[in-house]
């Protein structure tokens, strides 16, 4: 019986059947026992079942360790096309018992589409026998729909005699968290590999930026030292901790006139004049504070032992933890000499006035720029012209006129306004021959601007060679000069505008000194005063007042020149100021006192005006008003006079009269007739004809509407409060109307029947406005009553009449009546 390895008891009949099927078994590395004979086959079995009973022991073991990994099982007949699976597989893709069973078919279909053939391929190249075993990763359905990734591992257990696969067994594992875990680290290497990548071409990137940024380095440092070499200032390195110089240029090494070998390793301190000491250790302060300073001014020694006047600049660096400082030097010792010149030059110039100033402004340019032609001119705007004032030519002065600028070199520096040069003058006029004929070769122009920044006048300087100065330099001595030529013209425009306004005013105008003498007149005095021009400078200017105030003129004249305040004569005195004519004969005269401050001492300007004509003129107007106030006054009178017929009439008429009602209404008439009367009998008593003193008229109209209306047995006590206030007429009438009606009223209705009242008027004045209230302490206006749409003729007036003086009407009470007016004084309207 065979001993090892499981064991497997074939009993039959048939001896051959037998033993295909131990051979079978045998190539599948089972050990197989056959036995035939029936009566050993009760000690086989007993033999066997200890066997079989370890064997399935094992196979209980085995089972137990696979359910416990937690993969699925599965068994497939491949004859039958049935499977088996275990309840972890089952778990594994959400089916259960009750579920129904599977087959070769049902499994394949739950394999993803995607991974289907791939799976079918494995699956068939193992039960073709090329692989051991039958392995494959892939996803398959679950119940529910969803899928899951698993590694499926299978071989065949049973081949027929053939090789035919009989029987398949494997288990299936739930990979999907490694699968994820996959997925994770495959993006994350993408997203390594893309960023080294980047990172591989940004190195790169900037290794090539390195290599041509040194490049440019090196390209810029041999620029660098060139200009260093070749600078027309000095410059030169030293360290500041002990000043050594440590490198410097050739133009540095010529300004000290020392090779520069000899200048590298020595102080700084020692190639500075002994007297500018003191100011180098100065520099050095502001260096170490600020770590810089510029144009500072001091003196170096040459090789010579000669001074050199330099204008230098410094800024400390810092090289590999080291200070130095750069130096620039320039040499001003041409600069100097030239300034010393030009003040020299402009002190001979500023006391020069007129033709000598300009020319002497000419003669320094000259000698300063070493100009061939120098200009001066002046600007007429609206003639689009120049007016030469001085213009030398080498030697020579050109004659002094005027040219049209149009065309010329002057022009483009009145449009400027600001310096212009240009260094070759025939690329400028390459068809004109006059600047080779001439030698002129350079040209420069500044245009002469007043306070306004209108250009008034050119100063240009032209030479055969260009000028050596630097631009700021040249318009630097330019504007010297500029400034006095300009404040010249200003000057000869000023005197020119002062001689015009004084020659061709229409008043007389006499300067006059401290004594009184005149020392000149323009040509209006001598027409004014009936004398020679030159016999008036002869005079003194008492000699033009009349005899009786000449005195006093003295007086007058010593008292203003202490005081030396313009002023108006005649406007600041009440008397009047005469003059007197060559003749004798006396005019009235407005004079105007102006003090004028001169070389000779302060004198005045007396601007005098005849003023006959206009006291004639006065004395006209004057009649003439008073011949119109008279008039006026009369035609009040008149109409005053007429009112009082008309209410004369009006009376006679009532005493006639039986009816009770018509005498009231012909007395109220003749109240309103005699209110406007009194009005006109003010104005032509009043001096003043422009207006009445409506207080002093109320209380006269109040007083006469008392006597009239007087109830016997009833004391009417009547208060004013006025204040002063003149109406013109317009106004004055019809508030004297409303005045009656208001009052009458009161007269009328409120003190009827009664031992005593009171009646109180008011007037006042609130800045442009006027508040006239009349207020009685009567009964007041019946309940239901409206005054407005009243048919009365009272109430009509006064309805009327407010809107007619544009007032704001108010009627209060009862208790008692109170009508309260608002308005302002009417304008006069032109009729």
């Amino acid at each position: 019986m065979p001993t090892g390895g499981l064991r497997v008891l074939i009993v039959g009949d048939d001896a051959d059947a037998a033993r295909r099927h131990a051979s079978l078994l045998r190539q599948q590395g089972l050990a197989v026992w056959v036995e035939n004979d029936p009566q050993r086959i009760p000690d086989t079995l007993e033999a066997f079942l200890p066997e079989l009973h370890q064997s399935r022991l094992a196979e209980q073991r085995l089972f137990y360790a696979l359910e416990g990994s937690g993969q699925g099982i599965w068994d497939l007949d491949l004859q039958t096309r049935r499977a088996h699976f275990s309840a972890q597989w089952k778990d594994l893709l959400g089916y259960d018992d009750e579920d129904p069973g599977m087959d070769r078919t049902r499994l394949i279909g739950l394999v993803h589409p995607e991974d289907r053939a791939r799976c079918l391929a494995d699956y068939e190249r193992h039960l073709a026998g090329e692989t051991h075993i039958f392995e494959n990763e892939h996803r398959a359905r679950r119940k529910d729909g969803s899928y899951v990734w698993i590694l499926s591992r299978g071989k065949v257990v049973v081949r027929d005699d053939d090789g035919r696969p009989l029987r398949i067994v494997g288990t299936d594992t739930d990979i999907s968290a490694r699968k994820c875990a996959e997925a994770r680290r495959q993006q994350a290497d993408e997203a390594l590999q893309a960023l080294n990548a980047d990172l591989e071409a940004r190195v790169g990137e900037r290794t090539w930026k390195l290599v041509e940024f040194y490049n440019q380095l090196q390209e810029e440092e041999h620029f660098l030292r060139a200009l260093f070499e070749i600078s027309p200032v000095g410059l030169v390195l030293f360290r500041v901790a002990d000043g050594q110089l440590l490198d410097c240029n050739q133009a540095f090494a010529q300004i000290l006139d020392v090779p520069i070998e000899a200048l590298v390793g020595r102080a700084y301190g020692d190639l500075v004049s002994p007297d500018s000491r003191p100011r180098r250790l100065d520099e050095f302060a502001v260096l170490q504070q600020t770590g810089a300073f510029r144009g500072h001014e001091t003196h170096y020694l040459t090789r010579r032992g000669d001074r050199v006047p330099v204008r230098q600049s410094c800024r400390l660096v810092e090289k590999k933890g080291e200070r130095l400082a750069w130096l620039v030097v320039e040499d001003i010792s041409e600069r100097c000499r030239r300034d010393a010149v030009t003040e020299h030059l402009t002190r001979q110039i500023a006391t020069l006035t007129g033709q000598q100033l300009f020319n002497a402004v000419c003669d320094s340019l000259s000698q300063l720029l070493g100009a061939e032609q120098v200009f001066v001119g002046r600007v007429l705007q609206e003639q689009g012209s120049i007016r030469v004032l001085a213009w030398k030519s080498g030697d020579e002065w050109l004659p002094l006129r005027s040219f049209s600028c149009a065309g010329t070199i002057f022009e483009s520096v009145v449009d400027a306004k600001e310096l212009v040069r240009h260094d070759r003058l025939q690329d400028l006029f390459p068809d004109k021959t006059w600047p080779g004929e001439q030698g002129l070769g350079s040209f420069a122009g500044l245009p002469l601007t007043d306070f306004s920044g209108v250009v008034m006048g050119v100063l240009g300087v032209m030479g055969r060679a260009p000028f050596s100065l630097p631009q700021v330099e040249l318009e630097s001595m330019l504007q010297l000069f500029a400034i006095r030529v300009k404040a010249e013209m200003q000057r000869i425009s000023a005197e020119q505008r002062f001689h015009e306004l004084f020659q061709f005013s229409p008043d007389a105008i006499i300067l006059a000194d401290g004594e009184g003498r005149i020392r000149q007149v323009n040509e209006a005095a001598p027409r004014l005063f009936d004398y020679a021009a030159e016999d008036m400078a002869a005079l003194l200017v008492e000699d033009l007042v009349p005899e009786p105030t000449r005195r006093q003129h003295v007086a007058v004249r010593r008292q203003y020149m202490e005081l030396s305040a313009p002023r108006i004569m005649a406007a600041e005195r009440q008397m009047a100021v005469r003059g007197q004519r060559r003749d004798g004969s006396v005019f009235p005269l407005e004079i105007s006192l102006v003090p004028v401050d001169t070389d000779q001492g302060r004198w005045v300007a007396a601007v005098i005006r005849d003023i006959s004509e206009r006291e004639d003129a006065q004395r006209r107007i004057q009649a003439s008003l008073r011949e119109k106030e008279t008039l006026l006054k009369e035609i009040h009178h008149r109409v005053k006079n007429n009112l009082q017929i008309i209410s004369s009439l009006l009376s006679m008429q009532s005493d006639r009269l039986a009816s009770e009602d018509a005498r009231d209404a012909l007395r109220e008439s003749q109240h309103r007739v005699r209110s406007m009367a009194l009005i006109h009998e003010r104005l032509y008593r009043n001096e003043d004809l422009n207006g009445v003193d409506f207080g002093d008229y109320i209380q006269s109209l109040v007083s006469v509407l008392y006597r009239s209306y007087r109830h016997e047995g009833c004391r009417v006590n009547i208060g004013f409060d006025l204040d002063d206030v003149q109406l013109n007429v317009d106004t004055a009438i019809p508030c004297g109307l409303l005045i009656n009606e208001m009052v009458t009223n009161a007269f009328k209705h409120a003190f009827v029947g009664r031992e005593e009242g009171e009646l109180r008027v008011t007037l006042v004045r609130e800045d442009e406005w006027i508040r006239l209230t009349v207020a009685d302490d009567g009964p007041g206006i019946p309940a239901g009553f409206d005054w407005q749409r009243s048919d009365s003729l009272g109430a009509m007036l006064i309805h009327t009449l407010s809107k007619q003086i544009k007032a704001e009407l108010a009627v209060s009470g009862p208790p008692g009546t109170c009508y309260t007016l608002k308005f302002k004084e009417l304008l006069y309207a032109t009729r």
